[in-house]
């Protein structure tokens, strides 16, 4: 007799779950870390969970106990809501003929480009950027750069900037798209292995082990197909303290951006970061596929839309005060905003 099948239990986060609390964290940051990244461990004590549970929540691709995302939440002063969970694993879509089971979410329904990029953050609201955004398309579309470094300070829009690109390539010539992020610091193997199986289709088997034959063979179909990578994140792989020295152990990251950088193929990779690694201006230099946007503040115009969007009435001086004193930066200005909007309610209150 058979025995009954035990019920997979556990839940997994939303992206609007995970936006959220990514959003809490950033603020927290802001405030306690002088705008640094927290580490895993420096958020495993804030939190109360291991770290292992921890990548497991911000994966979003292995089920937790309901329990640790509501004791996460609770620590950044949030309330774990029906929306920002869900019971089960998003469904697979693969093409018929393969049996692939990487997650596909095309960027717009009329192209439809293989990947992974549903960890890509959705962009519901975005100001200004257009000269930005002009010279990337430029630079991807005309000039088929192959390595584009995106740096800015924290909250400057990096990661919204790209991703808005991304949602925005209708016209896309891309066979894959993959979004990744270095936020928890996955090793070069685990990294490229990932790519590999997603721009192989499942089809590479028996792969190598070592960064350097990893990254030959990650070459290889860079070469046959037209890839767009992006990598967010990569400062939490650089050693604390600047100078752009990769953390003992990652330093086949380095290798893989070079390589990129001055091989000859048909795809483009973008690094978001706060800090440039080590040696990229010597790339920049060296090769014209190789190109660095220094983002910096919003417009001043851009920037009081953000004032607008929330109802808060500021004279032009005001606002001209405000923007220059953060220098443009948006999240900066959200976050003025919501202590603004808070000490108002508080004192109509009271």
């Amino acid at each position: 007799m058979d025995l009954p099948r035990k019920r997979k239990r556990g839940t997994i986060l939303t992206f609007q779950g995970l936006n959220k609390l990514e959003k809490a964290i950033k603020i927290r940051e802001y405030s306690e870390n002088n705008s640094k990244r927290f580490t895993l461990d420096h958020l495993s004590i804030q939190t109360g969970l291991d770290s292992h549970t921890l990548c497991k929540i911000f994966n979003c691709n292995v089920r937790v106990d309901k329990k640790s995302l509501v004791k996460c939440f609770k620590a950044f002063n949030l309330v774990l809501e029906a929306d920002d969970y869900q019971l089960s694993l998003p469904v697979p879509l693969a093409k018929p003929e393969t049996h692939s089971t990487q997650f596909i979410q095309p960027l717009q329904p009329e192209i439809q480009p293989d990947g992974d990029y549903n960890l890509a953050p959705k962009v519901s609201v975005f100001y200004g950027r257009t000269a930005e955004l002009a010279t990337l398309n430029q630079w991807i579309q005309v000039n088929r750069c192959q390595l584009i470094m995106v740096l800015g300070m924290g909250g400057m829009g990096k990661t919204s900037l790209i991703a808005k690109l991304m949602a925005d390539f209708t016209n896309s010539k891309f066979k894959y798209v993959i979004w990744r992020s270095l936020h928890y610091a996955p090793t070069v193997e685990e990294t490229l292995t990932d790519l590999i199986h997603i721009v192989s289709h499942q089809q590479a088997v028996d792969l190598p082990k070592f960064p350097d034959q990893l990254i030959s063979k990650l070459m290889q179909y860079l070469h046959q197909n037209r890839c767009l990578l992006v990598l967010d994140n990569l400062e939490s792989i650089l050693q604390w303290g600047g100078g752009g020295y990769y953390r003992p152990g990652f330093e086949g990251y380095g290798q893989l951006i070079r390589i990129i950088g001055e091989s000859t193929h048909k795809s483009c990779l973008i690094i978001i970061s706060r800090e440039p690694p080590i040696a990229f201006s010597v790339l920049e230099k060296k090769a014209n596929s190789v190109k660095l946007l220094m983002l910096k503040g919003l417009l001043p115009e851009d920037g009081l839309k953000i004032f607008q969007s929330e109802g808060i009435d500021e004279t032009q001086a005001e606002w001209q005060i405000l923007h220059n004193h953060y220098g443009g930066n948006p999240l900066i200005l959200k976050i003025v905003i919501t202590t603004t909007a808070l000490c108002v309610t508080v004192w109509y209150n009271s």
